[in-house]
């Protein structure tokens, strides 16, 4: 190697830089001296530094100054969702961190760039004490597979950018391909504990979630950064599709400023196997001074009667660690506004708090604004004010509306019943009261409510009107309702129905309406309706509808046919999405004698509150046909479906041959917990019986649930086995691989059924799910499971053969089907071959082989050796054997004993049909020779803040990408960089850093090259 000349130091130019918002502090110098040691192969370099460091640093390092009342921090400093998948949202936080002795105040918060968002802000403008911070919730949604990017940036009243950071993120397509494969989504991805006092601590929570359509395991996560611990699990973990779990991040600051840190999840992941997690956290000082926080910032009354009074809270707390003094608290700007509650002065000692009473009372009609003011003396302001709004509205009306305006109830067997509908809605702007609610007409009857009943506006209530008819004929009849309303306070619904004798299929449905109550936002509620063949023929039901936002049904495939007295139970769910009031409806179409669409009501009330509620499921139990002295047992599931523990406090059940049984009472359910009860029925007599099975709770909704019980008690008993399949076809499956189908075996008679056995025949299949002999009660059922495992290429046909004492079908037959294939094995090499380049003797590098079976077999790898001099691989033990699409990763070193160039191959062998014996060549140089670059410089002086370290910053062949050399803050003037190769350019600048962990501008550069 030809060493250059030695650089003379004084022909080095003295390079100036100042910082940009202090230009008449043109301070900060580095004198730059570089001498080459032959014999080391060693570059010493001198840094003569020195930075004039203003009051908090201002101007310097990477902050960017706002108004000029202060500056602001942004933490962290670059925004990157990584990939998200496709239509799914990733939400992250952002601390702005108000470094000055000045308050800073942001008039506006903004994000541009495609799918980006800020979901939380408050209400502007924003003011940020010194030394306080902000914390701002951004949003990514993708919509296509494709990289994202934007910015982030707030700004005064005077549009004037306080600071600003870039955005990114990519969103992946989650349905890409249609093999399972294994997928790891981590969110969210950054964490911002905002500030902590130092010694104190707070915890997040990272959601990882299987999202592929393999498991997924979790080997590790490991966490770096000063304060930052992690918990929540074991590792390594295995996650099933859609299976989740969290860890929980806690930051502990130990020193005052910023700490950036990441959190590294290593998977098996297809794609992203390490993801990452950016964390950051500002430690801060205890406060030592009286502090006042006021909440709410603003208050809106809406609408308010002119002359009547409407009233909210305000609370005062002291947030300091002195007591807060108030001088006073009095309604500016504002006639209509008045204020209760305290006498002032009056002192809050910390974690104190007064709540002041805000009345509105509107003198006209009209928009009404004011301000409270609240004078303190808080050291973060010595007044808050709160905006007061409201509007002065004329008096209200009450008003009700009733619908439908009449019911025809068709043509109902004499001695059935059919039930319709009628819901009274309050639509006016005041209660109205309905006083009364009178029917007549030979067989018409009204339940559902008491009367007299208040409503509040938009407040319902829904009546039960039932026909009954005794005789053949026409009936007609009238429901009068009576009440306040403004508009026809006497309201009419005329009725009419047919009775009729003859063999007609009628359809009964109840109950006719179903109101859910409070339900939590997000949680919901199961209600059953029953649908019963009351009629002397069968009715088919053609179709059930359900409108309303939250409201959907299940139970039953339409159409379906119901012979004479079979009942059929749907279950329809409210699960509301935002809170308030909401109403649908339940239309049932059918070829019904007596009504051809019956339509149920649906009403339920979304709720923020944190309430126990007890969700009964199902609402009824029809236990058929039993035989007398035999039983039949169905379930019932009491589940916590509120945010709060529920109590349940009793069970009762009446009715002739009914029992309970499946807990111990009182018990107590925690939300999303759940217990089920065994109702049994044991007719002791032939015939018709009914009960109920009642629930007490301290449900805030239903706290007493009723469970309608019916059943028959019969003394002819029918056996019948139903098959659901006739055939089954498997299609074309792998020789040597498995596919598998069900058959449901169902009892479908009045008697209990006995499978003797169940005979499989063709080549591959087998069957499995059940010993035989097995007795089936009527409607209980089994599954068996069909296996085909073809052993050769080709159609294969086989047959499933049930014996059973079935009084239709006692021998009943499955034809089977299915096509063996044949695979083919291959395996794909990542590279062809690796240079390792130059490498110091008896040091060593490594670098990475990929394995790949890309064939439509398994592919079973028996070796991989490795040949040449100082050459050695590690990663997998063989023989090992790969599915399609599963891969393995060699690591071969490279580490010379002695300089030179070296040669070498890995050779991998395999049962691959292409090339089953595959090589990758090997080459690397040893060299003799290491290099390393001395820094050095000088100590500030005359600095009004004092430095407390250094940190180092390098950059690669003339770029301006500068990285952080320093794994942690440098006390010392010196600095060795011995991680230099031969023939590279580098630059280094250097950095003060103070008490909390502020950096100033960088020094002056100094560039050298390595021989």
């Amino acid at each position: 190697m030809i060493a250059p000349s030695p650089v003379d130091p004084e022909s080095v130019p003295v390079v100036a830089l100042a910082c940009n918002n202090h230009p008449q502090q043109n301070l900060f110098r580095m004198h730059i001296r570089a001498v080459h040691l032959a014999t080391m192969g060693r570059w010493s370099a001198v840094i003569l530094l020195f930075c004039f460091f203003v009051t908090g640093i201002l101007g310097c390092g990477y902050s960017v100054n706002g108004s000029s009342a202060g500056s602001l921090l942004i933490s962290p400093s670059t925004i990157n969702f990584g990939d998200v998948p496709v239509g799914q949202a990733a939400n992250t936080k952002i601390s702005l961190l108000n470094q000055s002795a000045a308050t800073v105040n942001v008039s506006s918060l903004n994000v541009d760039g495609q799918t980006f968002s800020i979901n939380s802000q408050g209400t502007l403008p924003i003011v940020i004490a010194p030394g306080a911070s902000y914390v701002v919730q951004i949003g990514f949604k993708p919509v296509s597979a494709t990289s994202y990017s934007g910015t982030f940036s707030a700004m005064d009243s005077s549009g004037r950018q306080l600071v600003q950071s870039s955005i990114s993120g990519s969103g992946t397509d989650a349905n890409a391909g249609t093999t399972t494969t294994p997928q790891l989504t981590v969110n969210p991805t950054g964490l911002s504990f905002d500030n902590l006092t130092v010694g104190s601590s707070a915890n997040q929570t990272v959601t990882l979630t299987s999202t592929g359509t393999a498991p997924v395991q979790v080997t590790a996560a490991a966490i770096s950064g000063a304060g930052f611990t992690l918990s929540g699990t074991s590792f390594p973990v295995t996650l099933n599709p859609k299976q989740a779990i969290s860890l929980t991040v806690q930051f502990k600051p130990t020193t005052v400023g910023v700490v950036s840190s990441k959190l590294t999840i290593t998977s098996n992941s297809a794609n992203n196997p390490t993801a990452g997690v950016n964390l950051s956290g500002i430690g801060t000082a205890a406060v030592t001074n009286p502090q006042l926080a006021v909440s709410p910032g603003s208050l809106a009354f809406d609408d308010v009667t002119v002359g009547s009074t409407s009233t909210q809270p305000v609370t005062l707390t002291s947030t300091g660690t002195e007591p807060v003094e108030i001088t006073s608290a009095a309604v500016t700007d504002g006639t209509s506004f008045t204020i209760s509650g305290a006498s002032f002065p009056l002192t809050l000692d910390p974690k104190q708090t007064i709540t002041l009473q805000v009345h509105f009372t509107p003198k006209k009609t009209g928009i009404a604004t004011g301000t409270l003011e609240i004078r303190s003396n808080s050291s973060t302001s010595s007044m808050a004010a709160v905006g007061l709004s409201g509007t002065g509205t004329t008096e209200t009306t009450p008003t009700l509306t009733v619908n439908p305006g009449s019911l025809s109830f068709g043509n109902v067997t004499v001695g059935s019943s059919a039930t319709q509908s009628v819901t009274l809605a309050s639509t006016g702007t005041a209660p109205v009261q309905v006083t009364t609610a009178a029917i007549s007409g030979t067989g018409f009857t009204v339940s559902g409510a008491s009367f007299p009943v208040t409503l509040n506006p938009k407040q319902t209530v829904t009546l039960t009107v039932q026909f009954k008819p005794t005789t053949s004929g026409a009936a007609s009849g009238k429901l009068a309702i009576v009440s306040k309303s403004s508009v026809n306070p006497t309201a009419a619904i005329s009725l009419s129905g047919t009775g009729t004798t003859e063999a007609e299929p009628t359809l009964t449905v109840n109950p006719g309406s179903l109101s859910f109550g409070n339900v939590t936002v997000g949680s919901s509620a199961t209600q059953s309706v029953a649908l019963a063949s009351i009629g002397a023929a069968p009715v088919k039901v053609t179709a059930a509808a359900i409108s309303g936002t939250g409201f959907t049904v299940s139970g039953a495939s339409f159409p379906v046919t119901l012979s004479p007295k079979q009942v059929v139970t749907l279950n329809v769910q409210f699960k509301p999405t935002a809170s308030g009031a909401a109403l649908g409806k339940l239309t049932l179409s059918s070829d019904s004698s007596s009504s051809s669409t019956a339509t149920i009501s649906l009403t339920g009330t979304g709720t923020e509150s944190t309430t126990p509620t007890l969700t009964v499921s199902p609402a009824s139990l029809s236990f058929g046909n039993v035989s007398v002295g035999s039983s039949a047992t169905q379930a019932v599931t009491l589940a916590s479906t509120g945010t709060a523990p529920v109590q349940v406090n009793a069970t009762a059940i009446s009715g002739a041959g009914f029992t309970v049984s499946g807990a111990s009472f009182p018990v107590t359910l925690n939300p999303k917990q759940a217990v089920t009860l065994a109702v049994q029925f044991k007719p002791t007599t032939s015939g018709a019986a009914t009960g109920r099975l009642t629930i007490n709770s301290n449900s805030s909704t239903n706290p007493t649930a009723a469970v309608a019980l019916a059943g028959t008690g019969t003394t002819a008993a029918t056996p019948t086995l139903t098959v659901n399949l006739a055939s089954l076809s498997f299609g074309d499956v792998t020789v040597g691989s498995s596919a598998t189908q069900s058959v449901t075996l169902t009892s479908t008679g009045t008697g209990p059924v006995q499978v003797n056995a169940a005979a499989i025949s063709g080549t591959g299949f087998t069957v499995s799910g059940a010993n035989f002999p097995v007795t089936l009660n009527p409607k209980q059922a089994v599954t068996l499971t069909v296996q085909f495992k073809p052993t050769t290429a080709g159609a294969v046909s086989g047959k499933l053969t049930i014996n059973s004492n079935s009084s239709t079908n006692p021998t009943a037959v499955v034809s089977l089907s299915g096509t063996g294939t044949s695979t083919t094995p291959q395996l794909t090499l990542g590279s062809s071959s690796l240079s390792f380049g130059n490498v110091t003797v008896d040091s060593s590098s490594t670098q990475s082989v990929t394995l790949a079976s890309s064939g439509t077999g398994p592919l079973t790898i028996n070796a991989a050796t490795v040949s040449g001099t100082g050459f050695t691989v590690s990663g997998a033990t063989f023989p090992v054997t790969l599915n399609p699409k599963q891969s393995v990763t060699l690591t071969v070193q490279f580490k010379p004993a002695t300089t030179g160039a070296f040669t070498g191959k890995l050779t991998v062998t395999s049962n691959s049909s292409t090339n089953p014996t595959a090589t990758v060549s090997l080459s690397g140089t040893g060299g003799g020779e290491q290099h390393q670059v001395d820094l050095s410089w000088s100590e500030p002086s005359n600095s009004p803040v004092p430095v407390t370290g250094y940190n180092i910053y390098r950059a690669v062949g003339g770029g301006s990408a500068y990285q952080l050399l320093n794994s942690s803050m440098g006390t010392q003037t010196t600095y060795v960089d011995s991680t230099v190769q031969s023939g590279m350019t580098y630059s280094y600048e250097v950095k003060s850093v103070d008490s909390s962990g502020v950096e100033s501008s960088p020094s002056n550069v100094i560039s050298v090259t390595i021989p």
